[in-house]
């Protein structure tokens, strides 16, 4: 009878263990937020400005009176058919986490999981979030079924004012050696927004390649791209107007001096004044 009366309250006070702990989950997950997905203008860089046909196509950019705009666009095309094929994953991935809801996993972390195709190919994503003192932690883990299983794509840091992020993208789970590094500023003081990609494998003593593209106020030439080509030694500085189209390219290897060289708003060549 002592033992069944033992077992009795034993059992009362593992019940009333887990309601307490049941409650002070359940009490936990009110209280917390998920922490806000990073802006997308984080991680993607805008090329939109940059695709004009006419302009771009072949050697006819020279042809038909393009030859500055038609320069500042190939040296974008560039880089990006280099990263286009390198980052369609990871990019995929971080733009279809904006269409789901978080899961919370307990100790400030977070993880959205879904399914992304990219190329008729699918792939299983968790993105983890994890606050840390005044920072958050972000990784992407990704999957595809018979090949690969939780491949850290990229990695990243953000500072809970969303203002600084910067990542890190690894080659493919084939390769996983870092790839690229990326840089985003949002100063909220400013105006100015600008996102940097970095070639990973030349990040030495000397500058690495770079492609920067950004945005401020209070100036006519209120967007730009920088690229820094490191085996040439060339820069390439590209600004325009957002709102009218002209612009000017400034790259004294290929133009062979220092000087602007200007397009109009149909990005037609003019003299710059």
């Amino acid at each position: 009878m002592k033992s069944i009366k033992i077992f009795g309250i034993s059992l009362l006070m593992a019940s009333l263990f887990l309601i307490t702990s049941c409650h002070k989950e359940s009490a936990e997950k009110q209280l917390l937020k998920a922490p806000k997905l990073p802006p997308e203008a984080s991680f993607v860089m805008d090329y939109d400005n940059f695709s004009d046909k006419e302009a771009t196509e072949g050697e006819g950019f020279v042809k038909f009176g393009y030859a500055n705009f038609g320069y500042a666009a190939l040296n974008i095309a560039f880089w990006n058919g280099v990263l286009a094929v390198n980052l369609a994953v990871p990019v995929a991935a971080f733009s279809e986490s904006f269409k789901h809801e978080p899961e919370y996993l307990g100790n400030m972390e977070w993880v959205w999981s879904y399914e992304v195709g990219v190329n008729e190919q699918q792939y299983q994503a968790n993105l983890h979030g994890k606050v840390i003192n005044s920072d958050v932690e972000w990784k992407m883990f990704v999957s595809k079924e018979g090949e690969f299983t939780d491949f850290l794509w990229y990695e990243g840091i953000m500072d809970t004012t969303y203002q600084e992020v910067e990542w890190f993208i690894y080659q493919s789970p084939a390769n996983p050696s870092l790839f690229l590094t990326v840089n985003y500023l949002n100063d909220e003081v400013s105006g100015k927004q600008s996102i940097r990609y970095t070639k990973a494998e030349e990040v030495t003593g000397t500058e690495a390649s770079y492609i920067e593209h950004g945005n401020l106020e209070g100036v006519d030439m209120d967007r730009y791209y920088t690229i820094y080509l490191q085996d040439k030694d060339k820069l390439t500085e590209i600004e325009w107007n957002y709102a009218n189209g002209n612009g000017h390219v400034k790259d004294e290897v290929h133009f062979q001096d220092v000087a602007w060289h200007c397009w109009d708003k149909q990005r037609k060549d003019v003299d710059c004044d």
